[in-house]
């Protein structure tokens, strides 16, 4: 019984620490009175803006390989009400500095740019 428990904690033991983690970052953005928050890990390219009081993720179409990823924004200067809310008060670029595949946001999904 005693060496049941050991392989069963041994082996959840492995599947909560083998889970990579990538620290966050954050930047706010804002012109004119309003703002957002865009929060991003530069290992995996992963990014989401806050909406609402939560964090919506920007979705790839396909998994990304691990490398190094930079983010840079830029206001649009457009704050009208849209159901758009990315693209209607900022852009967001992402390029993988190792390849130089590069990606924007539109909506809720990243774009690739062709080469």
């Amino acid at each position: 019984m005693k060496r049941l428990i050991v392989i069963s904690l041994l082996l959840l033991s492995q599947v909560v620490f083998s889970e990579e983690k990538y620290p966050y970052h954050a930047i706010s953005i804002g012109y004119g009175g309003s703002w957002d928050i865009l929060r991003f890990q530069k290992e995996n390219g992963k990014a989401w803006f806050v909406r609402n009081g939560s964090y919506v993720q920007i979705v790839d179409e396909e998994e990304l390989p691990i490398g190094n990823y930079e983010f840079s924004t830029s206001t649009t200067h457009n704050f009208s009400i849209s159901k758009n809310p990315v693209k209607s008060n900022w852009q967001l670029i992402r390029i993988n500095t190792n390849t130089g595949e590069t990606w924007w946001a539109e909506e809720t999904t990243w774009i690739k740019v062709k080469d």
